[in-house]
């Protein structure tokens, strides 16, 4: 069976081969190795394709939908402190996780007064209200919980000043 130029071209993203070439696969009578050898294929996909009754392809991925993520009202903010590829700056960034809003500013350091200045800020360049912010453990956002000289980190008292759900990320889980 002689395949057209038009019929090569209708792959799937990963397939390897073209319905052409699945149905002349499965009107052959011809060994699985030598039909391998022929399309330059895998001979489980040869005989896969043996067992069919359509030569059209069948999607792959999830069967299920799949689940989408949590709506969150404007205002839900992520805030990080990364440094720079020359580990010469910080730089604090918050973004809204609905409207994709977002802050950032370079500081010599990341230490706990500057998290604080950066939230206060933050809440000033933002044109509405900021009612959570998701932050991760570092110690420039929280103290360790049951530390023995563990007191109330400051920018968890900017937060309370302004009626801020204060939340953290997972140990571990950026």
């Amino acid at each position: 069976m002689k395949i057209g130029p038009s019929e090569v071209l209708v792959l799937r993203g990963s397939a390897s081969t073209t319905e052409a070439v699945r149905r002349a696969i499965q009107h052959s009578q011809e060994s699985l190795r030598v039909l391998t050898r022929r399309y330059g294929i895998n001979q489980k996909t040869v005989a896969k394709w043996k067992n069919r009754t359509s030569a059209a392809d069948l999607p792959t991925g999830p069967k299920k939908p799949k689940k989408k993520f949590k709506a969150y009202p404007i205002g839900f903010f992520d805030i990080a402190a990364v440094q720079t590829a020359e580990d010469k700056l910080r730089v604090f960034v918050g973004i809204d996780w609905t409207s994709k809003f977002a802050y950032t500013e370079l500081h010599q350091e990341a230490r706990k007064m500057v998290a604080a200045r950066f939230l206060r800020n933050l809440i000033a360049a933002v044109p509405y209200t900021i009612h959570t912010v998701l932050t991760d453990n570092g110690i420039r956002f929280t103290n360790p919980a049951g530390h023995k000289y563990a007191f109330y980190n400051i920018f968890d008292r900017a937060c309370d000043g302004t009626a801020i759900d204060r939340r953290l990320t997972k140990i571990n889980h950026p």
